[in-house]
């Protein structure tokens, strides 16, 4: 098992923040496991102070819970995995929020899947995913 990498040095005091896990922490579980927060505060972009943090889930759901993401082939680490997850999350053109818990990719898949099932036609055919989202 992979000891994690501490994210406040031994010196520094832990303070609390009345804040979830700040969005994008990862933690390498195993050589191939990882947990990645795509849900969590945000600094930067309150309105009135972009020194104020944000979680726009706290109302619904005050602790955020990670992905678990698997690495099937390939090493490395899981720095530039994450951070293109992180970035398929804030892709969805559908709304306006600042983020989704699953990446972009993942969440219309699934429905692409599902107007392939209804419609089997379509198979054939070449489509831009695009289109789907």
């Amino acid at each position: 098992m992979v000891t994690p990498t501490p994210l406040l040095q031994r010196t520094q005091t832990p303070s609390l923040s009345n804040y979830p896990v700040t969005r994008g922490i990862y933690l390498p579980v195993d050589v191939n496991e990882a947990l990645l927060w795509t849900q969590g505060s945000v600094q930067g972009v309150h309105v009135d102070n972009p020194q104020n943090n944000v979680y726009k889930e706290g109302a619904l759901k005050p602790t955020p819970s990670p992905i678990l993401l698997r690495r099937f082939s390939g090493v490395g680490g899981w720095h530039e995995t994450c951070a293109g997850i992180l970035g398929l999350t804030k892709m969805d053109w559908n709304n306006n929020t600042l983020y989704k818990k699953l990446p972009v990719t993942l969440v219309y898949s699934k429905a692409f899947a599902d107007i392939i099932q209804q419609n089997p036609n379509m198979v054939d055919d070449i489509y831009d995913f695009r289109n789907f989202m």
